[in-house]
């Protein structure tokens, strides 16, 4: 991890995020599907197993069960690597739809109360939302 991302706030880290789950679509972008399921490393990994993995590995089980603790998550976790096979479409897809759920629920977990808010859960004697 470099060191200028242990220096970020959450809103640079989720802005950071964000940009690099849109890297990820813009490199599949237009793929073929053979290019989808072609091993092109040693590790085997075809583009197609990658997108499991992010999507159910990397943005449900390390993002939403783990570090924002979304029991919904946790309820639903899958091991992206023994999906069962799919197209290179339906692959993205899924990226698409755990990136997008998750990425809502991001920006709600790392949003820091206003000023305003802060008081008023003082007041109420609450500490979240």
């Amino acid at each position: 991890m470099s060191r200028g991302l242990l220096n970020m706030g959450d809103a640079q880290l989720l802005a950071q995020l964000a940009n690099e789950r849109q890297h990820v679509l813009r490199a599949v972008d237009g793929l073929a599907e053979d290019a989808m399921h072609r091993v092109i490393v040693p590790s085997v990994w075809t583009i197609t197993r990658l997108l499991n993995h992010l999507a159910y590995d990397d943005e449900r089980f390390w993002i939403s069960a783990v570090l924002s603790g979304d029991v919904r998550a946790i309820e639903a976790l899958h091991d992206g690597w023994a999906s069962d096979p799919m197209t290179g479409a339906e692959a993205i897809e899924t990226y698409k739809r755990e990136r997008s759920e998750r990425q809502g629920a991001q920006e709600n977990r790392f949003r820091r109360p206003s000023p305003v808010e802060a008081s008023s859960r003082r007041l109420r004697g609450t500490t979240a939302a």
